[in-house]
């Protein structure tokens, strides 16, 4: 988090996000966190015609 802390909050300064809906909020993320499967954005051609 340190690494990046500085620039990222000043970019985010510089481009508006400082009001009460759009401001950063920490979050933790280490090795007990979950994530799903990533998905494809790629379809096979064959597969979106069996939905048709």
């Amino acid at each position: 988090r340190s690494q990046y802390d500085k620039e990222v909050l000043s970019w985010l300064a510089e481009n508006g996000f400082t009001h009460f809906y759009n401001k950063p909020v920490a979050t933790v993320q280490n090795e007990k966190c979950l994530y799903p499967d990533k998905k494809s954005s790629y379809q096979p051609l064959g597969d979106l015609l069996k939905q048709k």
